[in-house]
């Protein structure tokens, strides 16, 4: 149907959908299946000479592979908030994400950053990006992805209600630590159906999206 790219997302924990009821393990299950289907899209690729991607494995490979690869705010590091955006919400309160919008509007915290009649709250900013790097971070200090990883202060209120948990115990740190480690198996792999998928989500000259690889 001419998709080229497609964007999985776990269940957004910041809203009513926390309510559900998913089981145990959830994060290990969810790597498993984002990791299984990326090997999914590899054998596609080759199979069709059509190349699609999931959006955000080819961020993370990007972000990888290029030091100008910055434009998604969740692997920005630093990543702070109301610098470059904001979300402005219907009663004209400002939040620094829509997550954080979120989160606000179920009653699990106030994320508001002032409104469009008094202006930007600096201070509660300040506060939030005191979390929003990892360069200090006793557990990413450590961590071979620091370079190319980030954080998210939203995700860990909502889960943990604070923002100092330790790194490992966070579900952003466990869905990147296997992103990542997805990412640099596949690097390391020595097949032509890999090599053809990364080139295409990596958008190397004399690759196409529509046709198979031209050989020499």
């Amino acid at each position: 149907m001419g998709v080229r790219s497609v964007y999985l997302r776990p269940i957004n924990h910041q809203g009513i959908a926390r309510k559900l009821q998913q089981g145990d393990n959830l994060l290990a299950r969810w790597n498993r299946l984002h990791c299984e289907f990326i090997d999914l899209l590899i054998a596609r690729n080759h199979r069709t000479g059509r190349f699609m991607e999931e959006y955000y494995f080819s961020q993370c490979l990007k972000r990888v592979l290029r030091f100008d690869a910055d434009n998604h705010v969740d692997i920005r590091n630093p990543n702070f908030f109301a610098s470059d955006y904001v979300v402005i919400d219907h009663d004209g309160r400002f939040y620094p994400t829509d997550e954080a919008r979120m989160l606000s509007r179920i009653g699990r915290i106030d994320l508001s950053i002032g409104d469009v009649g008094t202006g930007i709250d600096w201070a509660k900013v300040d506060v939030l990006n005191s979390g929003a790097f990892n360069h200090f971070d006793p557990d990413c200090i450590h961590c071979a992805y620091q370079p190319f990883c980030g954080t998210d202060v939203i995700d860990d209120l909502s889960r943990c209600g604070r923002i100092d948990v330790p790194r490992p115990e966070t579900w952003f740190c466990g869905r990147h630590l296997s992103l990542f480690d997805k990412i640099f198996e596949i690097l390391y792999r020595n097949d032509e159906p890999t090599r053809a998928s990364l080139a295409a989500w990596l958008g190397v000259a004399g690759w196409n999206g529509n046709i198979a690889p031209v050989h020499p």
